[in-house]
């Protein structure tokens, strides 16, 4: 997934490497481990099994990208390259799922926000540990 891949890259704390990347105007779905775990939890919970669709917030690659460099005090623009290889045709999408059934069945919802301080965290936590 992209958080994953940006952390990785901000990690290895190599200023003349780029990250590959394309579509930074696409949407993703991004979320925190911790309320998929409750919610996993809670629809063990259920008196039948069911399909759940659980969602976080959609956020653009490029906000993404902004703030996970901004953690460290970079410009992600000066730290990422556009590969046409990577890129999805045509005009941007929103890749989110609808978690609404799973609001109203059970009450599932996200209480990690703001996202940018997930993504702060997630950055700052490999960062620093790249400096050991």
């Amino acid at each position: 997934d992209i958080e994953n891949a940006v952390d990785d890259e901000i990690a290895k704390r190599d200023a003349t490497a780029k990250l590959p990347i394309a579509n930074v105007e696409d949407s993703v779905d991004v979320g925190w481990a911790g309320d998929y775990v409750k919610a996993a939890w809670q629809i063990m919970q259920q008196k039948a099994p069911d399909v759940w669709v659980l969602s976080g917030e959609a956020w653009t690659i490029k906000y993404l990208l902004k703030e996970a460099y901004e953690a460290v005090g970079l410009n992600w623009a000066n730290c990422v390259v556009d590969n046409p290889d990577y890129r999805r045709p045509g005009p941007p999408t929103e890749l989110r799922g609808d978690s609404t059934k799973a609001r109203i069945g059970f009450g599932y919802r996200n209480e990690y926000k703001p996202v940018r301080h997930l993504i702060q965290e997630m950055v700052s936590y490999h960062w620093e540990r790249g400096k050991r």
